[in-house]
């Protein structure tokens, strides 16, 4: 028997599933309870939802044999994970049900996830390419960490003020 058609194997994938969908709507629930004024109801709805998402990330190592998949693997199943969305379908059959509503939500829905899989995509590039600190002409850069700015054609292997390492770059955009 192949060892991810075996029972155990089989039930860590239903207990991640289970911890990565019930930390997804204790979000969501605690969002419902801080806007009808339970603050702190919500806030235990997100301490919960972060230990389940302890939990999914314990089975998730489980899963992987200890050994979780790289970034890059990362990045690649969640463009192909973003590019099997059901909405085109979904809307399809909204549209015959004469929900238009629905139907619009679903296509544009559709389009987002269509972004996301061109955005991971492109960040796979950037990582196989060793691009995500270096670009070929210079720009600035921004530490996520203090906020200070960096122009070069890379981002500094240190934060000149806070010391963080180049981990905490990105690029720096005023797209306000």
């Amino acid at each position: 028997m192949d060892k991810a058609q075996r029972p155990t194997a089989q039930n860590v994938q239903t207990a991640l599933q289970q911890e990565l969908q019930s930390a997804s709507l204790y979000r969501l629930y605690a969002r419902i309870a801080k806007a009808e004024g339970y603050l702190q109801i919500a806030d235990l709805f997100v301490q919960t939802a972060d230990h389940e998402l302890e939990h999914a990330s314990l089975l998730f190592e489980l899963s992987n044999r200890c050994v979780p998949p790289s970034t890059a693997d990362n990045l690649r199943d969640a463009a192909e994970t973003e590019k099997q969305n059901p909405y085109a379908a979904f809307a399809d059959a909204a549209q015959q049900e004469n929900l238009p509503e629905t139907a619009f939500l679903f296509r544009q829905l559709e389009k987002v996830e269509q972004n996301h899989a061109r955005r991971f995509s492109l960040l796979l590039q950037n990582v196989r390419n060793d691009a995500v600190f270096r670009k070929e002409s210079p720009r600035y850069w921004v530490c996520r960490i203090c906020g200070a700015i960096h122009r070069g054609a890379s981002a500094p292997q240190m934060c000149p003020v806070c010391g963080f390492s180049q981990a905490c770059f990105s690029l720096y955009t005023e797209d306000y």
